[in-house]
């Protein structure tokens, strides 16, 4: 008699719980869009997108519909399809200079004219790609890529960077680069330039990868290699816009054609921080001051 009348309980159980009991045998294929997850149900053939998900444990949000049914979905995640981030290619803007051997920011003696205005002299870089390879799980990345670079080091002095023997062959100057003025025309303002190609080699740590969270933290270090294919000077004279005079020269300033760089890149979502240090001189020995660009900046908007 017990039997019979526990028998409808059984029934409504069963019931409400087979989706339940059904669970196991679903299966699902994930492809990841940036910050959306779709989830294709194998078994009912159908899509549905979700904009919650992490791992480590896994969390899922569902539609409401789905969580009153009390359905249990079983989703399966490839761990190395998480969003990636530019941790490269993008573009910077940042401070650049050059400190003597003494790590002082200004010249004496004969280079003293290349002293610069640190307020305007800055670098941009357009870092065109880049090429992320996990090398211990989804924690740790090996990242290369390509880049383009200008350094711009404006002077405080009214002078123009010139080669000596370029400026004028017949006077023996002090040193093999100098700084031209003009007393008859005012010098609105001056700076001389590196434009290079630039290649890294870095080493990215982030504790914590998760697909779609916008505030992962990525650590970046490691080298950057550099090749200057154009150095020149530039002057702009007194005038205003339609009548001013621009002058540029592009000589033999003695600049190493190779730089090599460490670096240092903060990256939190999509903004990031860099600090690149020299590890050689600016000039070859002997045709400039002993001087080693650095540059620090922050990403202005990625790729």
């Amino acid at each position: 008699m017990k039997s019979n009348m526990n028998l409808p309980l059984i029934l409504v159980f069963l019931f409400f719980k087979a989706p339940l009991l059904k669970a196991d045998a679903v299966s699902f294929e994930t492809v990841i869009y940036h910050d959306l997850l779709t989830v294709t149900d194998t078994l009912e053939k159908k899509e549905r997108s979700y904009d919650t998900l992490e791992i480590g444990p896994v969390t899922v949000t569902l539609p409401k519909e789905d969580t009153i049914k009390g359905r249990i979905w079983k989703v399966e995640i490839d761990k190395n399809k998480q969003m990636k981030r530019s941790l490269w290619s993008g573009f910077y803007w940042g401070y650049n200079g050059y400190a003597s051997a003494t790590g002082g920011l200004q010249l004496s003696g004969d280079y003293d004219f290349m002293n610069m205005n640190h307020a305007r002299s800055w670098s941009i870089s357009l870092n065109f790609f880049e090429i992320q390879n996990a090398i211990k799980g989804n924690k740790w990345k090996l990242i290369t890529g390509l880049g383009y670079e200008q350094n711009n080091y404006y002077f405080r002095e009214e002078v123009i960077l010139r080669n000596a023997t370029r400026y004028n062959p017949t006077v023996e100057y002090p040193t093999p680069i100098i700084g031209v003025s003009d007393s008859d025309t005012r010098l609105k303002r001056s700076k001389w330039y590196t434009r290079s190609l630039t290649l890294p080699l870095l080493i990215n740590y982030c504790p914590n990868p998760t697909i779609n969270k916008k505030d992962q933290l990525h650590m970046s270090l490691g080298l950057i290699g550099s090749m200057r294919y154009s150095v020149k000077s530039k002057g702009v004279y007194e005038g205003n816009v339609f009548n001013r005079t621009v002058v540029r020269f592009s000589e033999d300033f003695g600049v190493y054609p190779f730089g090599l760089f460490g670096t240092l890149r903060l990256h939190v979502g999509n903004f990031g921080l860099f600090a690149n240090y020299p590890l050689n001189a600016l000039f070859q020995q002997g045709r400039g001051p002993e001087v080693y660009p650095f540059s620090i900046g922050l990403k202005v908007f990625p790729f």
